[in-house]
């Protein structure tokens, strides 16, 4: 079982990953803005990520970035609309993954396990 932190200020979208990583057996944690997730992560860093790019107070680019700077080693999976062409720079700001909303559960289950095996 793993420790995930989500980070998008959609709730019915933390909803959804709480209901799908929670069933496969993880623990889930989350924050509706980006300043909120810094805070959530270092309080207790998380095995995992899951950072949208596009939100209020901090955004997703800078999150990573940050996280990136202070923790080379965190593992960090960027989501983003299909139509959001912001997932290469999410890649280039640190991101080890990326995933196009919408997106099917097996794709996202199959990253979240790939990046908790690394």
């Amino acid at each position: 079982m793993a420790h995930i932190l989500v980070i998008d200020d959609e709730k019915i979208v933390r909803d959804l990953f709480r209901n799908l990583l929670e069933g496969t057996g993880h623990e889930v944690a989350e924050a509706p803005d980006g300043e909120a997730g810094l805070a959530a992560f270092r309080s207790a860093p998380p095995d995992l990520t899951i950072i949208d790019i596009l939100m209020p107070v901090k955004g997703g680019l800078e999150v990573i970035e940050e996280i990136r700077r202070d923790h080379p080693g965190a593992k960090i999976l960027a989501i983003a609309a299909q139509s959001d062409s912001m997932l290469p720079e999410a890649e280039k700001a640190g991101a080890n993954r990326s995933l196009a909303k919408p997106f099917l559960v097996q794709d996202l289950l199959a990253i979240v396990e790939d990046l908790l095996a690394e």
